[in-house]
């Protein structure tokens, strides 16, 4: 048991700045759901038009407070007060009382909005260098009451000319020279290095832009990205640059229509890292390259039989050039129909099947893979949807049995040693939070019971955000494995993808080092783990992306190419191992033989609908662990913008590689001329882009060559001497 330090539930999660920060706003309620990491609460602003504008002098430009006031007269008529009003009897020379007021610079003007008292119609008139624009006509039966002038010229007036036939008070004149605007401001306190937005800013129709602005005093504003108002999900905004700032708003436009408002309901701001927070220092595993890389397979590798009567030369057999470690989804209901039942495997290993199932014997389909070289991991699968929690009679002590059973007889202590790793469920997070600990807590005992030497590790969860902060998920790492089951545990889990979401708010996916990429999460988990339970390893058991080929189409939103599966999931695999992953299990090993939405079109090959067809990915990673499978990743070479290098040795042969590709996105087979600076002399070097016909290319020996990097990985044998 390692000792404990003082544990910490927060320890992966960076805050935001807004945390802390001090809200102001232009109207409205409830500005603290803006922060209150919760995207289902939120800001509402109060309704500028038909009336609000008036009392605001940051819209109103003729109030007497707004320091952009375009006229110089003054009176309770303009002090944004519907209830004060001023006297107007001054005659013109054709006997008409008139209020005429000339403006201090030329104006657009989008609605000019008044409240009189008046015996006889009044009528409004905008005048410009261009012409006069009659504005309109307010009858006497309008008495009391506000009335709103819109205006569709486009002329910069000069003036405003106000007559009636007989005098008239005026409780309020007010003008509206630009679109009406709503607005949230955060004050940090100190400036703050800002890069990262992450906001849920959807409004309805009547907004009609939105935008993220900056300030050093709140006075002068800065326009530093625009928004998709009508996007619907909590998405990342990544600016050009890191800014220095004090002050950040998310600032709406809206449209002329009455009672239009402005919604926002959650805003984060990071530095360059966001969310994830940077890079952990590297450290080398003990573990070959090889021996990290695992894959994602099933019962009967889609034959819907045993593995050992499908044909030969496919199912593990097949995958096995691809991966050392293949990880299955162990349904816990193919052992046991009721919770608290034994899974009876002695019965099934003598061929009489589980409890619940009367032809399973996961040994001899455990065995087959086993016969191929895989090590094997078993994910035992359960969650809300399949086993709801009414089923869970007695949750700690059902869990408990069961999983006394499943190691007794695959762990290596008292059983056949089949398994190496075993996960306590796959992605429970349908449970309401609280019951899935339970679970974990029965079922963690039972393993360790019977076998401690087997390896338990949780489902896979994620130490970024919490429930509700962007996302419904009950995944939150703290909130399901609690601090004393830590020390039981052998390990963490998570499952990352490179998604994220596009300015519309729709999901795709992107490259791994893009910074709004959810693979990036891994980073919170490490650091996680690193202050609660350190030196214990961390797996990613699911990452990977979907694409077009193997025969088949990939129609859906987080589709890619052929070419940036394989150049982008080997570059995620590195990135993974790199910050300190110990396995990467890829999703999925094929097609599923269905239509095209997430997941399905994730494999390394075609469906068994198209006899599983090798995509460019399959060949990719068959090269890579031909060529670095029996290496160590030992150094980190650069990572910058413009290319992505790392050292791997073999450690019985002392034969030294750098593996280099430029970290973007886009079509991965466009070169580029780029230096790579390594700590030894390149001799030759070959792409692994997952087509065939691949050579070494030899090259004059130098330490910093001038080579055409791309989104594919270079391989480069290195060597001490010229």
């Amino acid at each position: 048991m390692y000792a404990h330090a003082q544990y910490n539930p927060e320890a992966g999660r960076i805050p935001s700045f807004t945390e802390e920060a001090k809200l102001f706003q232009s109207s409205g309620s409830n500005i603290n759901f803006v922060n209150d990491n919760n995207h289902h609460t939120y800001w509402e602003s109060s309704s500028s038009l038909p009336d609000g504008y008036i009392s605001r002098p940051d819209l109103n430009s003729f109030h007497i407070d707004n320091p952009k006031r375009i006229i110089d007269l003054y009176g309770p008529a303009f002090d944004g007060n519907l209830n004060t009003k001023q006297q107007f009897n001054q005659t013109s020379s054709n006997q008409k009382y008139t209020l005429y007021i000339p403006f201090k610079t030329a104006s657009k003007i989008k609605i000019i909005s008044l409240k009189l008292q008046l015996t006889s119609a009044v009528k409004v008139t905008l005048q410009s260098k261009i012409a006069s624009v009659f504005a309109g006509i307010i009858q006497k039966d309008a008495n009391f009451m506000l009335q709103n002038l819109k205006v569709s010229e486009s002329y910069a007036f000069d003036a405003i000319l106000i007559e009636s036939d007989e005098a008239f008070g005026l409780f309020e004149l007010a003008c509206l020279n630009v679109p009406p605007f709503e607005y949230v401001a955060f004050d940090f306190g100190s400036p703050k290095k800002i890069q990262q937005i992450w906001t849920r800013h959807m409004s309805g129709n009547n907004v009609l832009r939105c935008f993220i602005d900056i300030s050093d005093n709140a006075i002068r504003w800065y326009e530093v990205a625009e928004l998709n108002p009508l996007a619907i999900t909590f998405l990342p905004t990544i600016l050009n640059k890191q800014y220095l700032s004090r002050f950040l708003r998310i600032r709406y436009e809206l449209n002329l229509d009455d009672y239009g408002k402005a919604l926002l309901w959650e805003v984060k701001v990071y530095d360059s890292d966001g969310p994830f927070g940077p890079s952990p220092a590297f450290t080398e595993n003990k573990l070959m390259l090889s021996e990290r890389l695992g894959i994602n397979g099933i019962w009967g590798w889609g034959y819907n039989t045993y593995s050992d009567n499908i044909p030969k030369g496919s199912g593990p057999e097949m995958y096995r050039s691809t991966a050392s470690k293949a990880r299955n989804y162990h349904e816990l209901s193919w052992d046991i129909n009721k919770t608290g039942l034994p899974a009876s495997y002695d019965k099934m290993a003598a061929g009489e099947g589980t409890q619940a199932t009367w032809w399973l014997n996961w040994d001899r389909e455990y065995n087959e893979w086993k016969s191929k070289g895989f090590s094997i991991t078993a994910t035992i699968q359960f969650k809300g949807e399949t086993i709801p929690e009414s089923q869970w009679t007695d949750p700690e002590n059902d869990a408990y049995r069961y999983s006394f059973d499943f190691a007794n007889h695959f762990g290596s202590k008292n059983g056949n040693g089949l398994i190496d790793l075993v996960e306590i469920g796959n992605e429970p997070w349908d449970y309401r939070t609280g019951f899935y600990p339970l679970i974990l807590k029965g079922m963690l005992k039972g393993m360790k019971d019977a076998d401690q030497s087997i390896r338990v590790i949780p489902a896979a969860f994620q130490a970024t955000f919490r429930k509700h902060e962007g996302h419904d998920y009950n995944n939150f790492l703290s909130e399901n494995v609690d601090e004393n089951t830590l020390h039981l545990l052998d390990g963490l889990n998570g499952h990352f993808y490179s998604h994220t979401y596009g300015s519309d708010g729709i999901r795709i996916s992107v490259h791994p080092e893009d910074p709004r990429s959810d693979l990036h999460s891994c980073k919170n988990i490490l650091r996680f783990r690193d202050k609660n339970m350190p030196g214990k390893p961390v797996f990613v058991t699911e990452y990977g992306f979907d694409s077009q080929g193997g025969g088949e189409d990939c129609i859906h939103a987080e589709c890619v190419t052929v070419a940036q599966q394989a150049a982008w999931g080997l570059r995620s695999a590195i990135m993974l191992l790199r910050n300190g992953i110990e396995e990467v299990y890829w999703y999925f090993f094929a097609n599923e033989f269905t239509a095209s939405f997430m997941h399905t079109r994730s494999g390394f090959t075609g469906s068994v609908n198209t006899g599983f067809e090798k995509k460019q990915s399959f060949i990719a990673f068959q090269q890579i662990n031909e060529i670095l499978g029996k290496t160590h990743l030992v150094k980190v070479l650069s990572e910058n913008n413009a290319c992505h290098s790392y050292l791997f040795e073999n450690k019985q042969t002392g034969e030294l590689f750098a593996l280099a590709w430029r970290p973007v996105g886009g079509d991965p087979a466009i070169t580029l001329q780029t230096e790579v600076n390594l700590p030894y002399y390149a001799a030759r070097y070959q792409m692994i882009n997952g087509l065939t016909g691949n050579d070494w290319k030899q090259i004059r020996p130098t330490k910093n060559p001038h080579l055409l990097l791309s989104g594919f990985p270079m391989v480069i044998e290195l060597q001490e001497h010229k």
